[in-house]
């Protein structure tokens, strides 16, 4: 039978009622450890099955918020990590930080320079980088590499000199590689509302996507396989960059439905780190940018 203890005074601040601090251990050989409900509405539970271990929040009916406060930082098994950083100074250079993914820089005062961190340390991670003034055209920001990897197949810094510019970083754990390179946040553009993967065989696309995508690992070109935009909500959005397009292109096949453009043909990129967003208006597909 569960066990039901009703806590109180300084019961609430030390573990099951304990005079002094010490470890709280839950043991359970069924499948709910431990489960925090409101009558039957069962809130948070830990599930013990070994081999499928799950936490549970809410129910379907009430679902309760999440929070981490002050300066709290989520991290999963697979190394992916969640944080926002403001980086400000008077013409300083800052160390980009392995979990900020999401950088505003203030160049209000002064040029600033971010160092980008050891490919190795965030592969297939992405940094979104956001003039947070509006400030860029004023004062430049550069992107320093580590060492010798590139940035966009080049040997040297990219220095971002656009109000408003919005830069999104992606890592292949060797190299840096860009894209929506310079859109104002007063733009229009979807980005920040896209899901960033990488791909490097054929696969179909999907809406609020932008695909990073790479023909030298099977050196081999690429089919991707476009929706029906017939069947697409008017205004949803892609995103697409080869990586080495010159050496085998990356073809966005329309076959399942619309035109591109106004054309009836498959759209192909053919140049290395060739880029274009996708917007359907519910029967075609329109080159955005």
């Amino acid at each position: 039978m569960p066990l039901h203890k009703n806590l109180s005074g300084a019961e609430l601040h030390y573990p099951l009622g304990r005079s002094s601090e010490g470890t709280l251990l839950l043991e359970d050989d069924l499948a709910s450890a431990y489960q925090i409900a409101q009558g039957s509405d069962n809130q948070f539970n830990v599930s013990t099955v070994n081999g499928t271990e799950e936490i549970t929040i809410g129910n379907g009916v009430q679902n309760p918020k999440l929070t981490l406060s002050g300066s709290g930082l989520f991290t999963s098994g697979g190394g992916h990590k969640y944080k926002t950083a403001t980086l400000t100074g008077a013409g300083g250079t800052h160390d980009l930080a392995e979990e900020s993914h999401v950088v505003l820089v203030d160049t209000s005062s002064a040029a600033e320079q971010i160092n980008l961190p050891t490919p190795a340390n965030v592969t297939n991670q992405v940094f979104l980088i956001i003039d947070k003034l509006s400030t860029f055209g004023t004062n430049n920001l550069v992107l320093h590499r580590k060492a010798s990897e590139k940035i966009d197949n080049a040997t040297s810094d990219k220095t971002l000199s656009d109000s408003g510019a919005r830069l999104w970083l992606f890592c292949d754990g060797t190299n840096w590689f860009t894209f929506l390179d310079g859109e104002s946040q007063s733009g229009g553009g979807a980005a920040a509302g896209y899901t960033v993967s990488a791909k490097d065989a054929n696969f179909s696309a999907a809406v609020d996507y932008y695909y990073v995508i790479d023909t030298i690992t099977n050196t081999a070109a690429i089919t991707v396989t476009l929706p029906n935009a017939g069947a697409t909500a008017s205004g949803k959005t892609m995103g697409f960059k080869a990586r080495h397009g010159a050496s085998y292109s990356v073809t966005l096949n329309r076959g399942a439905g619309g035109n591109i453009d106004g054309a009836a043909s498959n759209l192909i990129l053919s140049t290395d780190m060739a880029a274009v967003e996708l917007i359907c208006d519910g029967t075609d597909w329109w080159i955005k940018s």
